[in-house]
């Protein structure tokens, strides 16, 4: 018998208890009190899968579940971008990830149109040239059996808004999770006790929002609200972590052509500087990601820069030395005779001074990214790169997930 079984005097008495605490979910007995199986504070990708998992499970389709989210949900159902723009906020999805979202319904929700495969991924030491290649073998090292080459993908891009609105349809279709969007949680405690219910030692969420006032009553608190998560604070869960001192760059471009391998064979690239790394990771036809982890001086400068000094500075990073980098990034500007710096006629010509030094450098073309030869307007943007690590991602009555 289980420790908590062993509690009561025989196993019927012990059923019969648990089938009632297990009731909780179905009915609210305390005015004002909404009570759930499960209540998931954080609608991205994380809470999302969650909640869709346990909907298309067998063993967990009829639980209560909850959604809080401050965002309106909406907007990601109605998300929609033209063919030739991609959000600059993106993922990087394994097979293994892929499987998941094959298996709970949420994968051919997808546009897939927006979604890139790709089988290579280039990485290199800046200062060395010391060079790996990470790729599918022709053959599986586990059976020896010969792989299909459609068999060859190590992830998939895809944007986080597709990922998003994707999960959104298969919670819709699915069905059962109430969702309170454009909610904000303001205050997570204990429930009350009574003469027939004790919910004490469970967790209650105060929500508002613009329909008014709500506490969702919780068998199962699930924090998928990020870094300054209110319920791993509730918790009493402590994190740690510190400031890389960088930030990453990021924005849309687009390459001269589909990649070296065109579009049946898609390669990342990443290459890595004494500042950071620089990345371009493929989206579908000639468009592609760029993250550039740097110092915050040198991201201040690249997002200052014109449309093509921006296209210029980014082949500069895949192709010059760290030190022409670190000239382009740090080159003082002449002040002009009236005393005042940086006008157009002083400053210094990015896309010139690139295409000089370019000329008396050596590397080879086809280890690199083909050409970058435009930006998405409005895409360029940066954040700062930090660490934080919960201490433990399981309370009472209490997880984190994502």
């Amino acid at each position: 018998m289980s420790s908590s079984l062993s509690l009561f005097p025989c196993r019927a008495c012990a059923r019969r208890t648990l089938r009632s605490l297990r009731r909780y979910a179905t009915a609210a007995p305390v005015a004002n009190l909404d009570i759930y199986d499960v209540v998931c504070v954080g609608g991205g990708p994380a809470g999302l899968s969650l909640l869709a998992a346990l909907r298309a499970s067998r063993a967990t389709s009829h639980l209560k579940l909850a959604l809080v989210e401050s965002q309106d949900l909406d907007r990601g159902r109605r998300w929609k971008l033209p063919e030739d723009q991609y959000s600059n906020r993106v993922s990087s999805l394994t097979p293994s990830s892929v499987a998941f979202l094959e298996g709970i319904g949420a994968w051919r929700h997808l546009r897939r149109s927006r979604v890139q495969p790709y089988g290579e991924m280039q990485v290199w030491d800046g200062v060395s040239g010391a060079r790996i290649s990470f790729d599918w073998p022709s053959t599986s090292a586990y059976t020896g059996i010969p792989r299909a080459p459609s068999d060859n993908t190590i992830a998939y891009m895809t944007e986080n808004l597709n990922l998003t609105a994707a999960l959104l349809a298969r919670l819709d279709e699915l069905g059962g999770v109430s969702i309170f969007d454009r909610s904000k949680v303001e205050h997570i405690g204990h429930g009350p006790e009574t003469d027939t219910l004790d919910l004490s030692g469970w967790p209650v969420v105060d929500v508002t929002s613009a329909e008014g006032h709500r506490q969702l009553a919780a068998r199962l608190l699930v924090g998928a609200d990020g870094a300054n998560s209110p319920v791993r604070t509730f918790a009493d869960i402590e994190s740690r972590g510190w400031d890389y001192e960088r930030e990453a760059v990021v924005a849309t471009v687009q390459l001269e052509g589909t990649g070296w391998g065109g579009d049946s064979r898609k390669t990342a690239y990443q290459r890595f500087l004494p500042t950071g790394p620089i990345a371009l990771l493929p989206l579908p036809n000639k468009f592609s990601t760029l993250v550039w982890s740097t110092l915050p001086s040198h991201a201040a400068f690249l997002k200052a820069q014109s449309p093509n000094d921006f296209v210029a500075m980014v082949n500069a990073g895949f192709r010059l030395s760290p030190v022409d980098l670190d000239y382009l990034q740090s080159a003082p500007r002449h002040s002009d005779a009236a005393g005042e710096s940086d006008s157009a006629a002083t400053q210094l010509d990015v896309e010139g001074e690139v295409r000089w030094r370019e000329q008396h450098t050596r590397y080879e073309e086809q280890m690199v990214p083909q050409r970058v030869v435009g930006v998405q307007q409005g895409s360029v943007a940066s954040f700062p790169l930090r660490m934080k690590h919960a201490d433990t991602y399981v309370g009472e009555r209490t997880v984190l997930v994502g």
